[in-house]
């Protein structure tokens, strides 16, 4: 279990360094021995801190697109088609 002084060491490095979940665990994890990934995580829950997206500035979040809204590729399949070598007579 936590104790408050490792959940207020563990909400100022996520607020400075901005480090996603695991990176941020693997940062911690020498310091504080009984850091688990699943009690980081609810402790960033807890404190409001778990959305990396909602501590960014608004200037750098980036919106993601719907899938509605990005652009469609479509692929087109055609019949195979015989090549002949004139040198060697190899259908390829």
């Amino acid at each position: 279990m936590l104790d408050s002084r490792d959940e207020a060491v563990i909400v100022e490095m996520r607020r400075k360094t901005l480090l996603p979940l695991d990176d941020l665990y693997d940062l911690l994890k020498p310091e504080i021995p009984v850091l688990t990934r699943s009690n980081l995580h609810r402790c960033l829950q807890r404190h409001g801190v778990s959305r990396l997206k909602d501590l960014l500035p608004p200037e750098e979040r980036q919106d993601t697109k719907t899938f509605n809204t990005m652009n469609r590729v479509t692929c087109i399949s055609t019949p195979p088609r015989l090549i002949w070598v004139k040198t060697s007579g190899i259908c390829l």
